[in-house]
């Protein structure tokens, strides 16, 4: 337990909408001759990232400035979770009503809660009491945790996507089909919205998808339902019981039209509807060893952004947009053949295995793959669909078969 007077270097995180309370709670914990740190600055970068986590190092305790808004910032559960590996103390305090304490994080319904909606004397008293009864800070564990990577935003890959200088018709439907899942969103949705208008100006765009992104901006913006009635409170001395958080639907409709005959506002042509899937046509004594559902790198890592830089919202649009990119891979006891599905148009490649090269798994970013390099020069690097067009398949085990019968005809 800290003694009376006894001043302590607290580092408060909070969500930016929330700056008007904190400024409040800030005062209030100056008042007390509290050390208080706080970004103010409120700016982008890595160095700012740095100079958080630096603060949260230096700092004895670690205020959250709880709210409905704050719970769901994914920089604020970095820091927290950050302190929290460090050991240090957290003491989440409530500015604002509306807030279900069932549904909190577990780290947050571990620790006591100070209720400081009201911020009157008896609630002043009650958050000076709390921090004075925190144990002293315990020295920093070493080794270091390792410290979060700096909190991108989930448009960040979508604009440089964009900005690509050609883009097929399949990469355009699922960059609009992504933009369409944030337009709800509180920190995102105006953003989506500037990002469907750069790419309606795309030159390589097709009409049936700038008609469609007109359509995406024309229809009213969906007002957020009325948040349901918040749970009692749990005693200050009695973290309530853990539950699991409540994860946000994000379900988008796949466009299920093909490119069209019209009078395109872009100089590109409209595409053809895909025809039937053909079936590939074995060799005398040939036999498929393997079959599996492969995305291009570049096109798995469109999917994967929308489910990783959204923290797990929006696996359903992952999926989706998987599935735009999703070719066949087959294997056979001669030859490794890449072929395409229902709906992309990627012509077969055919690779037979005395003319591979090299196979081996590779890390990009966020999308693990396996490349394949032929003795021609050619490079085919691709990530394998799991179960459900979510997450990757086992590539070891693609590797290995492929390698034993690289070796067998070499």
């Amino acid at each position: 337990m800290r003694g009376v007077g006894v001043a302590v270097k607290i580092f408060v995180s909070y969500k930016s909408t929330d700056r008007h309370l904190v400024n409040q709670l800030v005062n209030d914990l100056t008042d007390m001759d509290h050390e208080v740190w706080y970004d103010q600055e409120l700016q982008g970068g890595q160095n700012w990232w740095d100079n958080i986590l630096e603060n949260i190092r230096r700092s004895d305790l670690l205020v959250f400035a709880l709210t409905p808004q704050s719970i769901d910032s994914y920089p604020c559960q970095l820091e927290y979770t950050y302190a929290n590996a460090l050991q240090k103390p957290i003491l989440p305090v409530v500015l604002s009503e509306g807030i279900n304490y069932n549904l909190l994080p577990v780290i947050l319904q571990e620790r006591q809660i100070v209720n400081y909606s009201k911020r009157d004397i008896d609630t002043y008293k009650k958050l000076a009491s709390a921090i004075r009864s925190l144990p002293p800070t315990p020295p920093l564990p070493v080794p270091l945790p390792a410290p979060p990577a700096i909190p991108l935003s989930p448009l960040a890959p979508i604009r440089s996507a964009i900005d690509s200088p050609t883009l097929g018709y399949e990469q355009q439907v699922a960059l609009v089909h992504q933009l369409k899942g944030y337009l709800n969103h509180p920190d995102y949705g105006s953003d989506a919205r500037e990002l469907l208008n750069r790419l309606s100006q795309h030159p390589t765009l097709f009409a049936s998808v700038f008609r469609e992104i007109q359509g995406v901006l024309t229809m009213p913006v969906s007002q957020p339902s009325a948040a349901p009635e918040p749970a009692e409170a749990p005693p200050v001395d009695k973290p309530a019981p853990a539950a699991m958080p409540a994860l946000s639907d994000l379900v988008a409709d796949l466009f299920s039209k093909k490119p069209e005959p019209a009078a395109a506002p872009t100089p590109a042509p409209e595409e053809a509807p895909a025809p039937p899937l053909p079936a590939l046509e074995l060799r005398p004594g040939e036999t498929i060893l393997k079959e599996l559902d492969v995305s291009p790198h570049g096109g798995a890592l469109l999917g994967l952004a929308s489910g990783l830089f959204t923290y797990g919202l929006t696996t359903a649009a992952t999926a989706a947009a998987r599935k735009l990119y999703q070719r066949r891979l087959i294997v056979t006891d001669q030859r490794v053949v890449f072929m395409r599905n229902e709906h992309s148009q990627a012509e077969t490649i055919d690779i037979p295995f005395n003319q591979i090269a090299e196979i081996k798994k590779t890390m990009k970013m966020l999308d693990p793959a396996v490349l394949i390099r032929t003795k021609a020069g050619e490079q085919h690097e691709f990530s394998i669909i799991a179960a459900g067009g979510v997450g990757f398949g086992n590539r070891e085990e693609l590797i290995t078969l492929i390698q034993r019968l690289m070796s067998r005809q070499s």
